[in-house]
Formats: C-alpha cells, sequence, structure tokens
C-alpha cells in the first residue's frame, strides 16, 4: 500500500452529502488514498490514474469495516456518481470520477522532487554538522594552547588563563 505522498482534501467536505454516513465517508477517503496516481498494468489490464483494484472484502479488511458496510458506501458512492465500479469475477476496478480534484499531477511530480531535494538536503547537512564538530575541536585546542603559552600553569589557584 502507499505510505508516501498526500492528497488533497478541501474544506468543503463537512459540506459533502455522506460527510456525516461514517462507513461512505471512510470507504472515499480510502478510495481516494489508495488509488493509483500513475498508469499501472494488473494481469493485462491497464489501471489508470484514479483507479483501484480490489474487491469489496479487501476494502473491508483495510477499513475495518464490514463487507455489507463497505458494500453499501459503494452504492452510495455510485449513487452519486463520486466512484464508478467495473466487475470482473475475481476483483473490482474502482475508479474515483474526479481523481485530480483529490490529487492534482503536478502534485504528484512534486512529491517526487520533494523526495529528492530532502534526501540532498539530508545529505549536505550531515556533511556540515561533520565540518562543524572538527573545526570546533580544532578551535578548542588551539585556544587552550594559546591561553597555557608562555604562562604558569603549576599553581592550582590561579584562574586568569
Amino acid at each position: 500500500m502507499l505510505e508516501n505522498g498526500f492528497i488533497v482534501l478541501h474544506r468543503k467536505i463537512v459540506n459533502w452529502e455522506w460527510y456525516k454516513d461514517p462507513a461512505t465517508h471512510i470507504v472515499f477517503e480510502h478510495l481516494i488514498l489508495t488509488a493509483n496516481y500513475e498508469e499501472k498494468r494488473f494481469k493485462g489490464e491497464a489501471i489508470h490514474r484514479g483507479q483501484r483494484v480490489a474487491s469489496y472484502g479487501t476494502l473491508a479488511k483495510e477499513t475495518g469495516l464490514s463487507i455489507q458496510n463497505v458494500r453499501t458506501a459503494i452504492n452510495h458512492l455510485i449513487s452519486t456518481n463520486e466512484v464508478t465500479r467495473k466487475s470482473t469475477n475475481k476483483y473490482s476496478v474502482f475508479t474515483i470520477v474526479n481523481y485530480d480534484l483529490y490529487q492534482d499531477k503536478r502534485q504528484a511530480n512534486q512529491q517526487s522532487t520533494n523526495n529528492q531535494l530532502t534526501i540532498n538536503q539530508q545529505s549536505t547537512n550531515n556533511n556540515e554538522t561533520k565540518i562543524t564538530t572538527i573545526n570546533k575541536e580544532k578551535q578548542i585546542y588551539a585556544a587552550s594552547a594559546a591561553h597555557t603559552n608562555g604562562r604558569r600553569t603549576d599553581n592550582p589557584g590561579r584562574t586568569d588563563f
């Protein structure tokens, strides 16, 4: 399952007709979160952006809902044209009708770019930290050597060095 990236979820979803129906809300958001963000192949069939291959049983297991709750939620989403379903004898392909409203292509590309920038930034920060630590150690050693040059250090009562 996808664990990286993000989706767009506008605040106006609180006015959506299925917002207060927990099962429908959960199933819809779960489909958005788990839908393909780029085309892939599954058993010889192209699964497009915004689509998800699953069964009612799979969705029930992933969401913690009963199969009947998932079936009812999908029927709600189909009735209001948020989702379509194409069935085979083993699985269904669920399509989020306006997927680009929830996951813009530019954002998907930006996610990839941001991940690379983050990795590079972490590498640069680690190198800078190492250099700073080495320089501090050199400065401390140089400073303590400068304070003791030409002075007596055998008097434990002296504090001026």
